[in-house]
Protein backbone atom coordinates (compact mmCIF):
# COMPACT_ATOMS: atom_id res chain seq x y z
CA UNK A 1 0.00 0.00 0.00
CA UNK A 2 1.07 3.35 -0.45
CA UNK A 3 3.08 4.63 2.24
CA UNK A 4 4.38 1.28 3.23
CA UNK A 5 7.77 -0.59 2.65
CA UNK A 6 7.49 -3.86 1.29
CA UNK A 7 8.90 -6.79 2.86
CA UNK A 8 10.29 -10.04 1.54
CA UNK A 9 9.46 -13.42 2.37
CA UNK A 10 11.86 -14.23 4.38
CA UNK A 11 11.00 -11.43 7.38
CA UNK A 12 7.80 -12.70 6.54
CA UNK A 13 8.40 -15.85 7.30
CA UNK A 14 10.49 -13.88 10.71
CA UNK A 15 7.76 -12.39 12.31
CA UNK A 16 5.35 -15.51 12.28
CA UNK A 17 7.89 -16.97 14.39
CA UNK A 18 6.72 -17.74 18.46
CA UNK A 19 7.70 -14.25 19.97
CA UNK A 20 9.44 -15.12 23.56
CA UNK A 21 7.21 -11.80 25.23
CA UNK A 22 3.93 -13.08 23.47
CA UNK A 23 1.18 -14.10 26.03
CA UNK A 24 -0.34 -17.42 25.34
CA UNK A 25 -2.59 -17.86 23.15
CA UNK A 26 -6.58 -17.15 24.03
CA UNK A 27 -8.81 -19.24 25.02
CA UNK A 28 -12.61 -18.79 23.34
CA UNK A 29 -15.35 -19.69 25.48
CA UNK A 30 -16.96 -22.99 26.06
CA UNK A 31 -20.40 -21.95 24.67
CA UNK A 32 -20.67 -19.37 21.77
CA UNK A 33 -22.77 -18.36 18.40
CA UNK A 34 -21.76 -16.53 15.76
CA UNK A 35 -23.58 -14.82 12.82
CA UNK A 36 -21.13 -14.21 9.77
CA UNK A 37 -20.40 -13.99 6.16
CA UNK A 38 -18.14 -16.56 4.56
CA UNK A 39 -16.53 -16.28 1.40
CA UNK A 40 -15.49 -19.33 -0.57
CA UNK A 41 -11.82 -20.02 -2.70
CA UNK A 42 -13.21 -20.72 -5.72
CA UNK A 43 -12.13 -23.61 -8.00
CA UNK A 44 -10.22 -23.84 -10.93
CA UNK A 45 -11.90 -26.85 -12.31
CA UNK A 46 -15.51 -26.29 -10.91
CA UNK A 47 -18.17 -28.81 -11.59
CA UNK A 48 -20.71 -26.04 -11.11
CA UNK A 49 -21.52 -22.52 -11.80
CA UNK A 50 -22.45 -21.31 -8.79
CA UNK A 51 -19.26 -22.65 -6.63
CA UNK A 52 -18.68 -19.06 -5.32
CA UNK A 53 -21.26 -17.96 -3.87
CA UNK A 54 -20.89 -16.27 -1.19
CA UNK A 55 -23.07 -17.54 1.88
CA UNK A 56 -24.34 -16.06 5.15
CA UNK A 57 -24.32 -19.01 8.06
CA UNK A 58 -25.14 -18.48 12.38
CA UNK A 59 -23.08 -21.09 14.00
CA UNK A 60 -23.10 -22.61 17.54
CA UNK A 61 -21.28 -23.89 19.42
CA UNK A 62 -21.13 -26.23 22.32
CA UNK A 63 -17.82 -27.85 24.38
CA UNK A 64 -19.75 -27.94 28.06
CA UNK A 65 -20.79 -31.51 27.92
CA UNK A 66 -19.45 -34.93 27.23
CA UNK A 67 -18.82 -34.26 23.61
CA UNK A 68 -18.69 -30.92 21.93
CA UNK A 69 -21.03 -30.13 19.10
CA UNK A 70 -21.32 -27.25 16.82
CA UNK A 71 -24.69 -26.63 14.24
CA UNK A 72 -24.27 -24.69 11.23
CA UNK A 73 -27.62 -23.28 9.47
CA UNK A 74 -26.57 -21.37 6.21
CA UNK A 75 -27.97 -19.60 3.20
CA UNK A 76 -26.68 -19.43 -0.06
CA UNK A 77 -27.40 -16.03 -1.35
CA UNK A 78 -27.15 -16.52 -4.70
CA UNK A 79 -28.83 -19.97 -4.91
CA UNK A 80 -31.62 -19.33 -1.97
CA UNK A 81 -31.33 -21.88 -0.84
CA UNK A 82 -31.03 -23.03 3.30
CA UNK A 83 -29.06 -25.68 4.93
CA UNK A 84 -28.30 -26.81 8.48
CA UNK A 85 -26.21 -29.19 9.72
CA UNK A 86 -24.92 -30.77 13.25
CA UNK A 87 -21.13 -31.69 13.47
CA UNK A 88 -19.28 -33.32 16.52
CA UNK A 89 -16.37 -35.58 16.52
CA UNK A 90 -15.68 -37.51 13.81
CA UNK A 91 -19.50 -37.07 12.54
CA UNK A 92 -22.17 -34.95 10.80
CA UNK A 93 -25.85 -34.63 10.51
CA UNK A 94 -27.92 -33.34 8.21
CA UNK A 95 -30.59 -31.62 9.70
CA UNK A 96 -34.18 -30.85 8.30
CA UNK A 97 -35.69 -27.38 9.71
CA UNK A 98 -36.94 -24.64 8.26
CA UNK A 99 -34.97 -21.20 8.90
CA UNK A 100 -35.70 -20.03 12.16
CA UNK A 101 -37.58 -22.88 13.27
CA UNK A 102 -36.27 -25.84 15.77
CA UNK A 103 -35.34 -29.83 13.27
CA UNK A 104 -38.49 -31.79 12.66
CA UNK A 105 -35.64 -34.69 11.97
CA UNK A 106 -32.47 -35.30 10.76
CA UNK A 107 -30.21 -37.86 8.68
CA UNK A 108 -26.94 -39.18 9.49
CA UNK A 109 -24.53 -39.84 11.46
CA UNK A 110 -21.67 -39.75 8.54
CA UNK A 111 -18.15 -40.21 9.20
CA UNK A 112 -15.59 -37.16 8.27
CA UNK A 113 -11.82 -37.13 9.44
CA UNK A 114 -12.78 -33.17 11.33
CA UNK A 115 -12.69 -32.50 14.62
CA UNK A 116 -14.73 -29.77 16.84
CA UNK A 117 -12.00 -27.51 17.86
CA UNK A 118 -11.06 -27.28 22.07
CA UNK A 119 -11.79 -23.77 23.51
CA UNK A 120 -8.00 -23.91 23.73
CA UNK A 121 -7.15 -25.08 19.64
CA UNK A 122 -5.31 -22.45 19.30
CA UNK A 123 -2.92 -23.40 21.69
CA UNK A 124 -3.11 -27.07 20.92
CA UNK A 125 -2.57 -26.14 17.69
CA UNK A 126 1.13 -24.66 18.18
CA UNK A 127 -0.47 -20.91 17.03
CA UNK A 128 1.80 -17.97 17.03
CA UNK A 129 1.53 -14.53 17.40
CA UNK A 130 1.77 -12.69 14.14
CA UNK A 131 0.67 -9.01 14.80
CA UNK A 132 -2.16 -6.39 16.05
CA UNK A 133 -4.28 -4.73 13.54
CA UNK A 134 -7.52 -3.39 13.09
CA UNK A 135 -10.50 -4.82 11.25
CA UNK A 136 -13.55 -2.83 10.12
CA UNK A 137 -12.28 0.01 12.77
CA UNK A 138 -12.07 -2.77 15.61
CA UNK A 139 -8.75 -3.88 16.74
CA UNK A 140 -7.60 -7.38 16.56
CA UNK A 141 -4.78 -9.52 17.51
CA UNK A 142 -3.48 -12.37 14.55
CA UNK A 143 -2.63 -15.69 15.95
CA UNK A 144 -1.53 -17.74 12.81
CA UNK A 145 -1.36 -21.83 12.97
CA UNK A 146 1.27 -23.07 10.87
CA UNK A 147 0.32 -25.37 7.98
CA UNK A 148 2.47 -27.93 8.49
CA UNK A 149 4.46 -30.85 5.45
CA UNK A 150 4.91 -27.86 2.97
CA UNK A 151 6.23 -28.25 0.06
CA UNK A 152 9.99 -26.57 -0.48
CA UNK A 153 8.87 -24.14 -3.10
CA UNK A 154 5.72 -22.69 -1.00
CA UNK A 155 6.49 -19.70 1.31
CA UNK A 156 5.57 -20.50 5.32
CA UNK A 157 2.11 -19.23 6.03
CA UNK A 158 -0.92 -20.72 7.99
CA UNK A 159 -4.44 -19.99 9.12
CA UNK A 160 -5.10 -16.99 10.46
CA UNK A 161 -7.21 -15.90 13.39
CA UNK A 162 -7.54 -12.36 14.59
CA UNK A 163 -8.94 -12.31 17.69
CA UNK A 164 -10.68 -9.38 19.12
CA UNK A 165 -8.45 -7.49 21.53
CA UNK A 166 -11.07 -6.01 23.97
CA UNK A 167 -13.65 -8.79 24.08
CA UNK A 168 -11.89 -11.98 23.13
CA UNK A 169 -14.49 -13.07 20.57
CA UNK A 170 -13.00 -14.78 17.43
CA UNK A 171 -13.27 -11.81 14.73
CA UNK A 172 -12.31 -13.64 11.34
CA UNK A 173 -10.88 -17.11 9.45
CA UNK A 174 -7.93 -16.53 6.88
CA UNK A 175 -7.61 -19.91 5.28
CA UNK A 176 -4.75 -19.69 2.82
CA UNK A 177 -4.89 -23.49 2.38
CA UNK A 178 -8.43 -24.77 0.46
CA UNK A 179 -7.99 -28.33 1.53
CA UNK A 180 -8.84 -27.09 5.70
CA UNK A 181 -5.35 -28.58 6.90
CA UNK A 182 -6.57 -27.51 10.56
CA UNK A 183 -9.63 -29.49 10.32
CA UNK A 184 -12.17 -27.75 11.59
CA UNK A 185 -15.37 -28.31 10.23
CA UNK A 186 -17.06 -25.24 8.20
CA UNK A 187 -14.84 -22.67 9.46
CA UNK A 188 -11.78 -24.09 7.43
CA UNK A 189 -13.90 -24.91 4.20
CA UNK A 190 -13.57 -20.61 2.99
CA UNK A 191 -11.04 -18.19 1.88
CA UNK A 192 -12.48 -15.99 4.48
CA UNK A 193 -14.95 -16.47 7.91
CA UNK A 194 -16.25 -13.11 8.97
CA UNK A 195 -17.61 -13.29 12.23
CA UNK A 196 -18.83 -9.96 13.82
CA UNK A 197 -21.99 -11.75 15.75
CA UNK A 198 -19.51 -13.62 17.57
CA UNK A 199 -20.94 -14.36 21.29
CA UNK A 200 -20.34 -16.36 24.71
CA UNK A 201 -23.91 -17.91 25.46
CA UNK A 202 -24.63 -20.74 28.24
CA UNK A 203 -25.20 -24.51 27.55
CA UNK A 204 -26.54 -25.16 23.87
CA UNK A 205 -27.81 -29.24 24.59
CA UNK A 206 -27.14 -29.49 20.41
CA UNK A 207 -26.91 -33.26 21.03
CA UNK A 208 -30.82 -33.33 21.86
CA UNK A 209 -31.40 -32.45 18.39
CA UNK A 210 -29.91 -36.28 17.06
CA UNK A 211 -31.33 -37.63 20.08
CA UNK A 212 -34.41 -39.93 18.08
CA UNK A 213 -34.35 -42.33 15.46
CA UNK A 214 -32.92 -41.01 12.17
CA UNK A 215 -35.49 -39.48 9.17
CA UNK A 216 -36.08 -41.21 5.89
CA UNK A 217 -36.73 -38.33 4.07
CA UNK A 218 -37.82 -38.38 -0.47
CA UNK A 219 -36.21 -34.97 -1.15
CA UNK A 220 -33.57 -35.01 -3.79
CA UNK A 221 -30.46 -34.07 -2.79
CA UNK A 222 -29.24 -30.33 -3.42
CA UNK A 223 -26.66 -29.70 -6.26
CA UNK A 224 -24.15 -28.16 -3.65
CA UNK A 225 -24.40 -31.06 -1.36
CA UNK A 226 -22.26 -32.82 -3.73
CA UNK A 227 -20.00 -30.26 -5.17
CA UNK A 228 -16.30 -29.57 -4.16
CA UNK A 229 -17.59 -27.43 -1.73
CA UNK A 230 -19.01 -29.90 0.50
CA UNK A 231 -16.71 -33.25 -0.24
CA UNK A 232 -13.36 -31.93 -0.46
CA UNK A 233 -13.20 -28.79 2.17
CA UNK A 234 -15.69 -30.10 4.91
CA UNK A 235 -13.51 -33.36 4.36
CA UNK A 236 -17.11 -35.50 4.54
CA UNK A 237 -18.47 -38.39 2.57
CA UNK A 238 -21.69 -37.12 0.30
CA UNK A 239 -24.97 -36.86 2.10
CA UNK A 240 -27.35 -39.85 1.24
CA UNK A 241 -29.62 -39.35 -2.05
CA UNK A 242 -32.33 -39.20 -0.07
CA UNK A 243 -31.69 -36.84 2.68
CA UNK A 244 -33.63 -33.64 3.15
CA UNK A 245 -33.31 -30.21 2.44
CA UNK A 246 -34.99 -27.12 2.04
CA UNK A 247 -35.21 -23.96 -0.23
CA UNK A 248 -35.28 -20.20 2.00
CA UNK A 249 -36.85 -17.91 -0.89
CA UNK A 250 -36.73 -14.31 0.17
Amino acid sequence: MQGQDKIGSEEIAARLQPRADAAPPPLLPKNWTAAGLFMPFGDANPNMTDYDQVMVAKIAYDASGMQPAMRVSLYLLENLQYFDFLFTNGQWYWLISAPGQPPTGYSGPFATPLQIPAPNFLAQKGASYGNSWPISSVATDGWMIPTLNQPNDVPPHGTWYSINSDSGALWRVLNLDNNNPVGIPFLGAFYLAYLPGFAPSGPLNQLSLVSGQPSLGNAPRAKWSRSAIFNRRYRTHSPPRRAQWRKSRR
